[in-house]
């Protein structure tokens, strides 16, 4: 019997305990539309800790512009949400692509919320807010990374 809760005990500590989330939505191929809204809907077990929240973007090679516009709403558990605006910037003065990638697809990405705890994080909405272009192409995947804050 003590041998089987030894077992038991050692399996629990090797479970995953969910301290981190990530979620990527694809954009649609023929482009991101200002009306399209990309949810989330952040899972983390520990409602006690605190995260920080990182919004990625993955584009390819068709991508045409040097920056990404975008809007990030992060609503809290009672409806109430705060608004960051993100400006990526992904490509240099000389066209070349900054990020993470290789082949047609790189990855950008940011922190637009640190030390948040999951009542504060019930979901996230973003969107394009490029100036000037109600359709941009070249976006392959929008999403979020969830992890433990540093700042704990």
């Amino acid at each position: 019997m003590a041998l089987l809760t030894a077992i038991a005990v050692c399996l629990d500590a090797c479970a995953p305990k969910h301290s981190s989330y990530s979620s990527f939505v694809p954009v649609p191929a023929d482009g991101w539309s200002k009306t399209l809204v990309l949810n989330f809907k952040p899972e983390c077990a520990d409602s006690l800790a605190r995260y920080d929240v990182r919004l990625a973007v993955r584009h390819t090679s068709a991508y045409k512009y040097g920056n990404l516009s975008m809007a990030v709403d992060i609503v809290n558990g009672r409806g109430s949400a705060v608004r960051k605006s993100v400006n990526f910037r992904v490509a240099d003065s000389y066209g070349n692509w900054v990020g993470s990638g290789f082949g047609s697809l790189y990855q950008c990405s940011a922190v637009v919320a640190r030390g948040v705890t999951t009542e504060q994080m019930r979901s996230i909405a973003v969107w394009q807010t490029m100036g000037g272009c109600d359709v941009v192409a070249g976006v392959a995947e929008v999403g979020i990374i969830v992890s433990p804050s540093a700042a704990q």
